[in-house]
């Protein structure tokens, strides 16, 4: 996307890469294999878990994968969308919009 740029964030696994834009953040996982229907993916507390699992006949395709990513303070939980394109997952963190406060006045006594 235009304007995003690749952020190292500790923790995170193998095969991710977050990319932070003013709107929101971005989370890029190769997960080859895996359909939108093998996948899991919930928010509880500041941290984003994604969970799947492929059961094969053959055992050379089981495949599972369990991570939990620990999100920024500044991000929208209820806004979080994710799509899964060719064995890439991409989810999309909404960062939050901090309220302007309005102009008041102020009573002198």
């Amino acid at each position: 996307a235009l304007g995003a740029r690749p952020t190292p964030r500790r923790g995170l696994p193998a095969g991710f890469v977050a990319t932070e834009s003013e709107e929101a953040w971005r989370i890029r996982a190769d997960l080859p294999g895996f359909s939108k229907d093998d996948l899991n993916l919930s928010v509880d507390e500041g941290v984003l878990r994604i969970r799947g699992e492929i059961e094969a006949e053959d055992a050379d395709l089981h495949r599972k994968v369990d991570r939990s990513l620990q999100l920024p303070e500044e991000v929208d939980a209820s806004g979080i969308a994710a799509r899964m394109t060719n064995g890439v997952l991409e989810v999309t963190v909404p960062k939050l919009v901090p309220e302007k406060p309005e102009p008041r006045q102020i009573e002198v006594n």
